[in-house]
């Protein structure tokens, strides 16, 4: 197991990006291009920047690679947003509202593990 892998902020927050992959998979065809590209890359760089983050040497790096994937996750979450006023997009809100809770959690443990490093 990687160090980042032991992580909650991690665990919760690649669970975010899988559920959130998984729901661009239920776009409508017709309509997913543009959406389903944007939404797929700011989802992945909320994982994507905890890990390099976790990666780094210093606290001043860690801290600003979580604010790199702190500001992903708002990009999707404004992104599911959009979905959930789009019904031609082909997805409830029913499959979105559960996806973006875990987000809000997410920003919540992101928030306090920067917390955290500032103390160290």
């Amino acid at each position: 197991m990687k160090p980042h892998e032991k992580l909650v902020v991690f665990k919760k927050a690649d669970a975010y990006t899988v559920a959130v992959l998984e729901l661009v998979e239920r776009l409508t065809a017709s309509r997913r291009w543009a959406i389903a590209d944007q939404l797929s890359r700011s989802a992945l760089s909320v994982t994507l920047n905890i890990v390099e983050g976790w990666s780094r040497g210093s606290k001043a790096e860690t801290k600003r690679f979580f604010n790199y994937s702190s500001g992903s996750l708002e990009e999707t979450q404004y992104l599911l947003t959009v979905l959930r006023r789009c019904p031609r997009y082909g997805v409830p809100s029913v499959a979105i509202d559960p996806i973006y809770a875990l987000g809000e959690h997410v920003g919540a443990l992101q928030t306090a593990f920067v917390r955290t490093i500032k103390r160290r």
